[in-house]
C-alpha cells in the first residue's frame, strides 16, 4: 500500500480547497467551526459522494469538482442526518441485545439449572459443523 503525503492545511487552507473545487462557503467562520468540530476528513471525504459532480449515468465525471451550488451546510446537514440515524439504530440495537442477552441467559440457565454452570466449558458446543 501506497502512501501519499498530505501535508497539513490549516483550516483557512481546506476551505480554499473546497472552494477550488467548487463548493460555495458564504460564512468562512461557520466553516472553521464546523471543520474544527468535526473535521475535514470525517465531514467532506465521509459525505461528498452525493455532491460530486455526475454524468447522466450518474458516475462520478471528477472527484475534485461539486455540483454547482452546493454549500458546505449541505454536506453539513447531510452529515447531521446521518448521526441522527446512526444514533436511532443503535438505541434500537441495543434494546435488541438486552432482548437476546436476556432470552441466551434465560435458555442457558434452563438447561444447566446448576449453578456456575456458565462456567464449566463442558456445557458450550464446541463443534459448530454439525
Amino acid at each position: 500500500m501506497e502512501l501519499t503525503s498530505r501535508p497539513f492545511k490549516n483550516w483557512d487552507q481546506q476551505i480554499d480547497i473546497l472552494r477550488q473545487k467548487g463548493m460555495l462557503i458564504e460564512n468562512d467562520n461557520y466553516a472553521k467551526n464546523v471543520l474544527s468540530k468535526i473535521g475535514y476528513y470525517t465531514l467532506i471525504n465521509g459525505y461528498k459522494g452525493l455532491f460530486l459532480r455526475k454524468n447522466d449515468r450518474g458516475n462520478i465525471i471528477n472527484p475534485h469538482q461539486y455540483i454547482n451550488g452546493t454549500r458546505i451546510e449541505d454536506i453539513v446537514s447531510l452529515y447531521q442526518f446521518d448521526k441522527k440515524l446512526r444514533a436511532i439504530l443503535y438505541n434500537g440495537l441495543l434494546s435488541y441485545e438486552t432482548i437476546l442477552n436476556s432470552e441466551l441467559a434465560y435458555r442457558f440457565s434452563e438447561m444447566f439449572p446448576v449453578e456456575y454452570s456458565y462456567l464449566d466449558i463442558n456445557n458450550f458446543k464446541h463443534n459448530f459443523d454439525s
